[in-house]
């Protein structure tokens, strides 16, 4: 708590003063707590001196875990611009990884807004090799509205852009009508595309009806990918019907390393910065 009152006074001070409050950080131990300090430091310098947080965010050491929190901070304050403002500054960004994570982030307000706009808008950046999680997102948000029209966007992609467009949007539509996903499947042609599709559509349908999701996923042509589907889909089948799963593991042909993550214990533990947020008024 002290950590996160010190990053909201620090947040204050970078609005005021930006040259002090970089001086101040910079004479700080390396620790835990320093992440919050450099929250604090770069939501400030996001509003008085974006240049300089940009700048700022670039020196962070790449283990820092709030770092994708910074880039939204930036990038909060960048989308008030407007897009074409805000995309100007993701471009600058020299980091690949830093880059990925503003258009990520970026994606996801701009597809809020108008889907189909932002579907055009990272269709341009596509084949970019950071540009997969963006493009994924705007898959996902637009198949919130209109999933057929997200699946017939996904399909006009490039390569692996495509695929992970598809796999999101199956994800969504089955949450709100697996009954049409699942037909529009049906109809679908053997195809790598198809294969990100289901994948997407088992991971959901997972979740309520396992079984079925073990029967999609063994629909899957890339033994690859098919093991995976299969794998996740049956982890949540073990948890609902341990007797069940197990019979069908026997006689599945999974590896014996994907027999085990099926019926390993669930993991727990928190991301401890995920509630990090800064007052309204910082």
């Amino acid at each position: 708590m002290a950590g996160m009152g010190t990053a909201s006074a620090l947040s204050g001070w970078a609005l005021e003063s930006p040259a002090e409050a970089i001086a101040w950080l910079s004479e700080q131990e390396e620790n835990p707590q320093k992440m919050f300090y450099t929250a604090g430091l770069i939501n400030g310098l996001a509003k008085s001196d974006p240049d300089s947080a940009t700048a700022y965010l670039e020196s962070v050491p790449a283990d820092n875990q709030m770092k994708g929190r910074y880039v939204e901070m930036i990038a909060t304050e960048q989308m008030k611009k407007g897009i074409t403002e805000a995309t100007s500054w993701a471009d600058s960004l020299k980091d690949d990884g830093l880059k990925g994570d503003a258009f990520e982030d970026l994606a996801n307000r701009y597809s809020q807004e108008d889907p189909a706009k932002a579907a055009e808008w990272i269709a341009s950046r596509a084949e970019e090799p950071w540009a997969g999680a963006a493009v994924r997102e705007v898959a996902d948000e637009w198949a919130e509205r209109d999933p057929a029209a997200a699946v017939e966007w996904a399909q006009t992609l490039p390569g692996d852009a495509q695929i992970g467009a598809m796999s999101s949007a199956f994800e969504e539509w089955t949450e709100s009508d697996p009954t049409t996903a699942s037909q529009y499947l049906a109809n679908m042609e053997p195809s790598p595309t198809r294969d990100s599709a289901v994948e997407g559509f088992t991971e959901r349908l997972a979740r309520e009806d396992p079984q079925s999701a073990v029967t999609w996923a063994a629909t899957i042509q890339d033994e690859a990918l098919r093991n995976k589907a299969l794998t996740d889909a049956a982890r949540s089948w073990f948890r609902q019907d341990e007797a069940a799963a197990s019979t069908w593991l026997e006689t599945s042909g999974l590896p014996q390393e994907s027999q085990a993550k099926v019926t390993e214990p669930p993991r727990g533990g928190d991301n401890p910065f995920g509630g990090f947020r800064f007052g309204r008024d910082n």
